[in-house]
């Protein structure tokens, strides 16, 4: 019997080449597996660097709501003078004196940049401050004397009750220079 070495070699040459041909496939598959996850952490790593760079316009935001500062938030949000409506309910919320001791945290989660100085960042908020009220009881009704005279002696009491706020605003961001600045505020999800 005699074996035909031409086809043997041929056959193992075809099995090599299958061979390898299988195992650039399992690395190239392995290779693209392995790129997702690394840009998926990246990505994620980019959204935290991303919203670091916001920290101190968010800072001074809190900060302004805090104190109740009107100048401090128009220091970081400079346009919103020119919306008249905005700025009216924003300067009564802040300039209530039934409000006190205001704690804002504002946390960004999602950064879309529409341009290279322009950012359109979904935050949530937790906000929490005491709010006075007063409580209107009258006394008169239950003194009545014979005469028919009432005495409405008010013993209003204070009260101050802790209101906790949680929510989401979508802040517009425009950059100038390596300075972040507010262009406006919404609780609606933008377009």
């Amino acid at each position: 019997m005699m074996i035909d070495r031409a086809s043997a070699t041929t056959d193992n040459t075809c099995v090599m080449t299958r061979q390898f041909i299988l195992a650039a496939v399992i690395l190239l598959c392995a290779s693209v597996m392995l790129g997702q996850q690394t840009s998926t952490s990246t990505s994620a790593g980019d959204t935290t660097s991303n919203t670091k760079q916001f920290e101190p316009v968010f800072t001074r935001y809190q900060a302004a709501y805090e104190r109740q500062d009107i100048s401090e938030l128009l220091a970081v949000w400079p346009t919103l003078q020119k919306d008249e409506k905005e700025y009216k309910k924003i300067k009564k919320q802040l300039e209530r004196a039934d409000i006190s001791s205001v704690k804002l945290v504002v946390k960004p989660h999602d950064v879309q940049f529409s341009g290279k100085d322009d950012a359109v960042v979904q935050c949530s908020t937790n906000e929490q401050y005491l709010q006075i009220e007063k409580s209107d009881y009258y006394q008169g009704d239950a003194q009545i004397q014979r005469m028919g005279t009432q005495n409405t002696n008010s013993l209003g009491q204070i009260q101050r009750r802790t209101v906790k706020k949680n929510g989401n605003l979508w802040m517009n961001l425009h950059r100038d220079g390596d300075k972040w600045t507010i262009v406006s505020v919404s609780e609606k999800k933008p377009h």
